[in-house]
């Protein structure tokens, strides 16, 4: 299976972000060879939206296999007097997948490895599954998050995409096992795409820029499905 995540970040206002599910949908509709191959599990679509949103676009979103709602990321306290913060329990009726450790959130918010730490662990306490980005070997990788996903610092939102051999140079360097997802974020865009898609040692793309058009982002997810046999 290949992973398809779109990260918003910070941007689409609520009527933006309804437009975009809508004109999701409208594609999905028109495309069987994609719908096939979100029914027949060889792919899988994460949107992550701004979380103020979530909760109204869960209620617009067609009930397609294939298809799960994530966020972008998650306070590192429980439920309690901690205003302004959303803990992993207000989205376990929503989300699927949870966001964490995104270079954005390391360098503009100074986040450590111990609240990454925190962080993890409260998510899957609310059952989502963690998605955890890391930018170099200096970051810590932590063997009980299922999907790991390289971001080099250089790449996020440069167009600068790092080369396919750098990225699996990268991930020999992981202890991972069979049972880790390992996805490739970076400046990804409809022309570079296939090159990491086309090996069987990446199994996704997190999308950020590429993801805020629903007709590009669609058009990178069926360009690679008319690829398969």
């Amino acid at each position: 299976m290949k992973y398809f995540i779109a990260n918003w970040k910070a941007r689409k206002t609520y009527a933006q972000s309804i437009h975009w599910i809508h004109q999701f949908y409208h594609l999905l509709e028109q495309n069987t060879r994609v719908q096939a191959a979100l029914e027949n599990k060889e792919i899988s679509v994460i949107i992550c939206p701004a979380a103020p949103f979530l909760i109204s676009l869960e209620q617009q979103r067609e009930h397609t296999l294939g298809i799960y709602w994530g966020v972008q990321d998650i306070s590192f306290k429980t439920e309690g007097s901690y205003t302004g913060e959303i803990p992993a329990t207000m989205y376990q009726d929503i989300a699927h997948y949870a966001i964490i450790g995104h270079s954005e959130r390391r360098n503009y918010f100074s986040e450590t490895e111990l609240l990454i730490k925190t962080k993890i662990a409260l998510a899957i306490q609310a059952q989502l599954q963690p998605i955890l980005c890391i930018r170099s070997p200096d970051d810590i990788f932590y063997p009980e998050v299922p999907m790991v996903a390289y971001e080099h610092t250089n790449a996020i939102g440069t167009g600068n995409n790092v080369p396919v051999e750098e990225v699996l140079n990268f991930k020999s360097q992981l202890s991972l096992t069979t049972s880790h997802k390992f996805i490739y974020g970076g400046s990804v865009t409809g022309q570079n795409s296939n090159i990491y898609l086309d090996t069987d040692q990446i199994d996704g793309l997190l999308i950020g820029g590429a993801s805020l058009d629903p007709n590009t982002f669609f058009t990178l997810v069926a360009q690679f499905v008319a690829k398969r046999p």
